[in-house]
């Protein structure tokens, strides 16, 4: 098998995958990186009982004696990007994970959210996050187109998950990545996604997304048959409870004990249709949700504000674990949108998106905002709603001229 050779995408020279800098014009071939919450977090900063500052080496104040507990919140910005992840104001611990790589004209996007009814939650998150987004930049500096690129790393983090789980857990987490690339006619973002976690293209005043010329339905999953064969996993993950669906509705199929079998799944879901970019520049959801309640509107037995009160509604029909299977993504989970003008990329997880799930409200609570403060103004809005759930914000500023901003 030839390998493609690895090359710089400022300036074309070849480089090796060991280099940190490109030798012809020194550009930093690793990116700016950010990833959180941090792994190797230690006890620091003023404790919560009575403001002393010295830990013993388990974490115990020694002052008062109290454990030390990592911050709610951790927040970091690059450039135009923007994450913040918060604990939210129920979970005991934050089980999401970000990670993001700026590099020149390039910037990958990653969220994860720990299943918390799998195991050690936040260590299915935390690796698929960081090699996610690894693999994402190895694969375009070695050349990979950028869908192509996006898989490689939705196929690493789906690994790293398993990975964990042999080593006697069961973890398990969503995945949405995003690609965004400036071009000469604007901006391409490329997105890849298994489970509920989003992304969103929120238009600025001028700003549109449009598809590739002549090209109206957008699906860029490589095509690999094995994928675009594979049907759903046979089970689901619940991340709410399990009930009945009003009799009014029009019949579905009933979930046992929280579980579906594969029969059990609309085919429709399985066939997951490529986004329809709407040509009139509204901001939109560029993401599928593989759960009940997309099920549900897909197969057109519901709406999607009925489907979202099904009590089913956030059960996973797709999720990075070692009870996944090894491809459990569904075909057509990656996709391209092409953007002209200014706005904003947001990727998030289901603790912002369930409090305003619609593309326009999240804009305007964005609209004229700089990154950070747009991303803080999204988790501080998430909090206030009741903060029911882990809360991880990514945002990209995007330029008038494709640029980031």
């Amino acid at each position: 098998m030839t390998v493609a050779a690895m090359r710089c995408t400022r300036c074309g020279a070849r480089v090796e995958q060991a280099d940190r800098f490109c030798e012809e014009c020194g550009r930093d071939l690793a990116g700016e990186r950010i990833a959180l919450p941090p792994t190797d977090s230690v006890a620091d900063g003023p404790c919560r009982g009575c403001g002393g500052e010295q830990y013993d080496v388990d974490g115990y104040c020694t002052a008062c004696g109290e454990l030390w507990s990592a911050p709610d919140r951790h927040a970091a910005a690059v450039d135009a990007v923007a994450v913040i992840t918060d604990r939210g104001l129920v979970h005991a611990r934050n089980e999401d994970s970000v990670a993001a790589i700026v590099m020149d004209g390039v910037t990958i996007v990653v969220v994860a959210d720990g299943v918390s009814t799998s195991e050690d939650p936040r260590a299915a998150s935390g690796a698929a996050t960081r090699a996610g987004a690894e693999a994402t930049r190895l694969a375009l500096v070695s050349g990979a187109a950028d869908p192509e690129a996006a898989m490689a790393g939705l196929s690493a983090a789906a690994e790293a998950v398993r990975v964990v789980a042999a080593q006697g857990q069961a973890p398990s987490c969503t995945y949405v990545s995003a690609i965004v690339r400036t071009t000469p006619s604007g901006t391409e973002v490329t997105t890849a996604n298994v489970g509920d976690s989003r992304a969103y293209w929120l238009c600025g005043p001028t700003g549109h997304a449009a598809p590739p010329p002549d090209t109206e339905l957008v699906d860029s999953t490589p095509s690999d048959p094995a994928d675009r064969a594979a049907r759903p996993t046979p089970w689901s993950r619940a991340k709410s409870g399990v009930g009945s669906i009003p009799a009014s509705n029009p019949p579905v199929p009933q979930p046992t004990s929280g579980s579906v079998s594969e029969d059990d799944i609309p085919d429709v879901v399985d066939s997951r249709p490529a986004h329809r970019i709407p040509r009139d520049g509204a901001s939109q959801r560029l993401t599928l949700d593989d759960s009940w309640a997309q099920a549900l509107v897909t197969a057109g037995a519901m709406d999607e504000r009925a489907a979202m009160n099904d009590p089913r509604a956030h059960m996973l029909l797709r999720w990075l674990g070692a009870d996944a299977g090894p491809r459990p993504w569904a075909a057509g989970c990656v996709r391209t949108v092409r953007v002209r003008g200014a706005g904003v990329l947001l990727v998030c997880s289901d603790g912002l998106w369930n409090y305003a799930p619609e593309a326009e409200e999240l804009a305007a609570r964005v609209a004229g905002a700089a990154p950070m403060r747009a991303a803080r103004d999204l988790v501080d809005f998430a909090v206030a709603c009741g903060g029911g759930d882990n809360i991880t914000v990514a945002i990209v500023g995007v330029a008038p001229s494709g640029g980031m901003s």
